[in-house]
């Protein structure tokens, strides 16, 4: 899995562009965040984003559309 997960803080807006076009879809883990810009990046690219159920994700990403909205609990099991 290591060499298909990239932590990447603080990149230039060519290197974001470039690695959301490129990509497959967008984990984005906060919880309980008011806004979160970066979800409606990766919706622009058309990438579906996987998020928590809480906070402006749940404003924002369409369950079943454009991403999809989990519970944040280590328990839940969505096989």
């Amino acid at each position: 899995m290591s060499d298909r997960v990239f932590f990447m803080p603080s990149i230039s807006n060519d290197d974001k562009s470039c690695i959301l076009s490129q990509s497959i879809c967008i984990l984005y883990t906060p919880e309980d965040e008011h806004f979160g810009i970066v979800p409606l990046e990766a919706m622009q690219y058309r990438k579906p984003v996987i998020a928590c159920d809480s906070g402006g994700p749940k404003e924002t990403v369409v369950h079943g559309v454009t991403g999809y909205l989990c519970e944040s609990t280590a328990e839940v099991n969505y096989c």
